[in-house]
């Protein structure tokens, strides 16, 4: 069975439950009188229009106010505008739960049937079929598995052309195998690694990976940068990139025992650039940088380290001649242009070792 629930957030809206800056409301235009009929003054027996006396306005010119604001107000405005750059806040929870079991029966030589399974099994509602026990002759009678996962997705935009993507999940595990391996739990959630792992200094990439917070997900992307007095000169378009998506999950057995744990950093890429050379030559430039993290029981660990660097670049041009024919349409020839360069670096390492109870390094 799965049960799924989804909510919208926007921070402006909660915020204005309590404050909300104030509006300048645009007074509307005054409407210009109708102008007077106009006679013949010639005519006779025709009165002469009386000329309308400018009347003095008694009203006294109002007075510029110049506002001042309250400190306290500006400070409010100042925060609602900061959050006004975050976008709504996606939330979503799924809770799941799956159940196997092997040859049930009354007993050894009574077998059962649909009809005896209890109907809110069928539908889910309850995790037992009923009063009944697995044959003798099964070695694994079943397993239950219940998770539970939250996503929040948002975003910020710091300008009209930086934006922001996040994603944080997190996620509990239950996975409970009969007879076999017993009952085993599994944390994970997006992640930073750091520490100082080994004992060895902390540029060493065999250092991280002891320690670490829980951070989301991101991807981040500046456009624009065309815009540039000086990559005017080359380029027509131009921007910069960059996304991590980090993870760790912990396992542990239902006493609490330490049963492993695998952290995954991707940057991919750490820098990635795209622009289009005048006049249409399409480049591409990214570096990517991901780190694998196994520690196992009895303080071993496992580190992968790779990093890489693509760039392509490609030219297009699309033309072609029209051969004038007599007595017949014309012929047209096409003439297209199409070239791709790529370049890949790569670099793979791997660092395996363990350490003692007080943290310093065996092997």
């Amino acid at each position: 069975a799965t049960t799924s629930t989804s909510l919208n957030l926007k921070l402006t809206d909660l915020v204005g439950l309590v404050y909300e800056p104030k509006t300048q409301k645009q007074t509307p235009a005054r409407g210009a009188s109708a102008p007077p009929k106009r006679g013949r003054p010639n005519a006779p027996g025709a009165r002469k229009p009386e000329l309308a006396k400018p009347e003095q306005s008694k009203e006294k010119p109002e007075e510029k106010k110049e506002s001042t604001g309250n400190g306290i107000e500006k400070l409010f405005t100042g925060i609602y505008n900061v959050i006004g750059k975050v976008d709504p806040i996606s939330i979503t929870v799924n809770n799941r739960q799956a159940e196997s079991q092997q040859r049930l029966v009354v007993d050894d030589s009574t077998e059962i049937s649909m009809s005896d399974v209890d109907w809110r099994y069928k539908l889910g509602l309850i995790s037992s079929p009923g009063d009944f026990v697995t044959h003798s002759s099964v070695a694994a009678p079943g397993s239950q598995n219940t998770s539970l996962d939250l996503t929040l997705r948002s975003g910020i935009k710091f300008t009209k052309d930086i934006t922001t993507q996040l994603t944080f999940n997190a996620s509990q595990r239950e996975d409970n195998s009969y007879g076999t391996q017993g009952i085993t739990n599994k944390k994970s959630n997006d992640y930073w690694p750091s520490g100082n792992l080994f004992g060895v200094p902390s540029r060493d990439l065999t250092s991280i990976g002891d320690q670490g917070f829980a951070i989301p997900s991101y991807s981040i992307r500046w456009y624009g940068l065309e815009k540039l007095s000086w990559v005017q000169l080359f380029a027509s378009s131009l921007y910069l990139e960059s996304a991590y998506r980090g993870n760790q999950e912990t396992s542990y057995q239902k006493s609490g025992e330490f049963n492993g744990q695998v952290i995954n950093a991707n940057f991919s890429p750490v820098l990635g650039i795209t622009m289009t050379i005048k006049p249409t030559i399409n480049f591409s430039l990214n570096w990517n940088n991901s780190r694998n993290i196994t520690n196992g029981t009895g303080g071993t660990t496992t580190i992968k380290h790779d990093q890489s660097i693509t760039s392509n670049v490609g030219y297009s041009r699309r033309s072609g001649i029209t051969i004038p024919m007599p007595m017949m349409d014309d012929i047209y020839l096409e003439n297209n242009i199409d070239f791709q360069l790529g370049f890949t670096y790569s670099q793979s390492r791997t660092f395996r070792g363990s350490v003692d109870e007080t943290g310093s390094r065996l092997n």
